[in-house]
């Protein structure tokens, strides 16, 4: 009866100190920024649809055309599933906007090249599927 006892005890240490690890570190949601712009990318941006600025790039570095990029260590603020505001700019002083784009865990946001004044942002889901979204492109 003693070992069934202790057996518990620590079964049960073990299962409260891996729920307070896994409460305690940083919360991230993992999504993907692919560049099919046709230039490199020199920021990226996830804010929320009721936020008045973009906020800091979530990239730390230039992104090359056709790369596929990790946002790993980012916080959607809204949660997964929510909608946001996404924005670029890329190496040629060209901006990129689109809103009120929902995203989801492990989706992968792909921004196509700017053609006049508009721009589209394809979302392609873990299950493969996909969403097309039209943005708006300008000059800075």
């Amino acid at each position: 009866m003693k070992k069934i006892t202790k057996i518990t005890a620590i079964c049960l240490v073990m299962l409260l100190a891996c729920m307070l690890m896994a409460c305690g570190g940083p919360i991230t949601d993992v999504f993907y920024f692919q560049n099919d712009c046709g230039v490199e990318m020199d920021g990226f941006h996830v804010s929320s649809t009721s936020a008045d600025d973009w906020g800091e790039a979530l990239n730390l570095s230039s992104v090359g055309k056709g790369s596929k990029i990790s946002l790993g260590t980012v916080k959607l603020v809204d949660g997964v599933g929510a909608s946001y505001d996404i924005g670029a700019i890329d190496h040629n002083g060209m901006n990129y906007e689109f809103y009120d784009v929902p995203i989801n865990e492990l989706d992968i946001l792909a921004i196509g090249p700017a053609e006049g004044d508009s721009c589209t942002l394809t979302i392609t889901s873990a299950d493969g599927n996909t969403q097309t979204y039209e943005g708006y492109a300008y000059e800075n």
